[in-house]
This record gives C-alpha cells, structure tokens and sequence, in this order.
C-alpha cells in the first residue's frame, strides 16, 4: 500500500527562518573571469525563489547590485521567528544594510541611472530637509531601496511558506 500524503492540518508548518534559509539555500556565489564575484540562482531554486528576485528587481533587469541585496536580506530574516517580526525592524534591518560607502552608492547608482529618482521618492514619501547634502541624499535614496526589496522578499518569503504549507 502506498503512503498517502497527510492532510494539511497534520503537516508541519513551515517557519519564517526555515523558509528565509531555504532562499539563501537557492542562491549561490561564483566569480567572473575578470575576477569579481557575484550571486545567481542555484540550478534547483527553491519554486518560489525565481519570482522573488524577479519581483525585488522592482522593473529592472537581472543586475548584482539586487541579488546581493536579496541574499543580505534573507540572511537578516532568518535571526526574526516571523515576518511580522522582520516587518516591524525593516527599517532597522535597512538602516544596516545601507551602511555601504560612498563608492558602492554610487556604483549602486551608476549600474541603472533611473536609480536617481530614489532620493526623490525617499523626500516624497518620508519628507526630508530640503537642505539636504547630495550625500545624504544618495545614502537615503539607496536606503530606500532596500526598505522596499526587503518587503518584496518578505511578501514572497510568506508566499514560500503558504506554498510549503
């Protein structure tokens, strides 16, 4: 007789942080000729991992700059037991992913000029000085950035649960 699968209610849940591993799980770091290193899907993703990063790519293309930011993101998660949980600290969890230098602000930038609009975005949606130095502009802006690709990811790391649920 063959095993039968057991009925929702009987299978164990999956967790946030299992979940948040199991897209780490389907990324993988490799390295470019010239050198540089950079971050893909592995060949077998997690199913739902794909659409993640083609939603937290927010109409861009394939691009380093929002894989390494996904990868960093769902390692934050994985230290929160819930996505409610990671959802109250994102601004906190951006605030340290946002640390970058100026140099990588700028690449982050220089990779996709529409990117500029983002320190307006951040003025429009969290009012800022306007007398603000273009610095600090560029860091809100990237930060911004963040902020949003981690509620992408976090929306499809709950979808990943329900999937495995």
């Amino acid at each position: 007789m063959a095993p039968t699968a057991l009925p929702p209610f009987l299978r164990p849940m999956a967790s946030f942080p299992a979940t948040a591993n199991a897209f780490l799980a389907s990324l993988e770091k490799s390295q470019r000729e010239d050198g540089s290193s950079f971050w893909h899907l592995t060949p077998s993703p997690a199913p739902w991992a794909t659409q993640a990063l083609y939603l937290l790519h927010a109409d861009e293309l394939p691009n380093d700059a929002r894989y390494s930011m996904a990868r960093n993101l769902a390692e934050a998660f994985t230290y929160y037991e819930s996505a409610e949980d990671a959802r109250e600290h994102l601004g906190e969890i951006a605030d340290a992913l946002s640390t970058a230098s100026m140099a990588e602000i700028l690449a982050f930038y220089q990779e996709n000029l529409s990117r500029l609009s983002l320190p307006d975005e951040y003025r429009e949606e969290f009012g800022i000085d306007t007398a603000a130095d273009t610095s600090s502009l560029l860091h809100l802006g990237y930060w911004l950035a963040v902020n949003r690709a981690g509620e992408s990811l976090l929306c499809s790391i709950e979808q990943g649960m329900e999937e495995a649920n």
